[in-house]
């Protein structure tokens, strides 16, 4: 009976990785995928004001020319929060792996793991600025750390911490980055439809 369970949770924890990682591959095609798009778009769009010419060879009305404003507005909008997205995940995996060098490093000089603390999400607007203030702000350093020191827990957790805020971070503005993507294609289009 014992085996049985023990062979269910392996199993389950090795799906729970598998899906992870496809998760993660996933969050960077469309990252990349609508980065790239955004700045096709963006260069299509300069090219055809650069030649003042449209696809619809008609006077072009004011309306048109304030929904191009705000399309374009939108798709630098989209461009840059791909941007920080991409940064955003750089610095998560960079903390990631201080946390798992900082686990391997206490384990291996107290023979005792670490204690996880719940961890809670950090509220709007601190959580859009937390990007910043890690910029900003030094990280700490598996190889500066002290492992007989009494706060390797505190600084574990805060690192734990912010890790999630981190990631949910980057599930968030990836869903901006799409909807700046998306809003600025269809109000391109509808200025279209409406200078015809």
């Amino acid at each position: 009976m014992k085996d049985n369970y023990e062979t269910t949770i392996k199993d389950y924890k090795e799906r729970a990785i598998r899906w992870k990682e496809k998760s993660l591959a996933q969050l960077s095609f469309v990252n990349n995928l609508i980065l790239s798009l955004s700045v096709v778009f963006l260069t299509f769009f300069y090219r055809e004001f650069k030649t003042n010419e449209t696809f619809i060879s008609v006077p072009i009305n004011e309306k048109y020319i304030l929904l191009m404003k705000i399309s374009l507005i939108l798709i630098l909008l989209s461009i840059i929060t791909g941007v920080l997205v991409a940064i955003n995940r750089l610095i998560d995996f960079r903390i990631t792996k201080e946390i798992a060098r900082i686990r391997y490093k206490a384990y291996k000089e107290t023979k005792t793991k670490l204690v996880k603390k719940n961890i809670s999400e950090i509220k709007f607007p601190n959580k859009d600025f937390l990007l910043f203030k890690i910029l900003i702000g030094k990280l700490h350093n598996s190889d500066s750390i002290n492992i007989s020191n009494s706060d390797i827990n505190i600084i574990y957790n805060k690192l734990r911490e912010t890790t999630f805020n981190l990631g949910k971070n980057t599930w968030n503005k990836t869903l901006w980055q799409l909807l700046f993507f998306v809003i600025a294609i269809s109000i391109y289009i509808i200025g279209l439809l409406i200078n015809k």
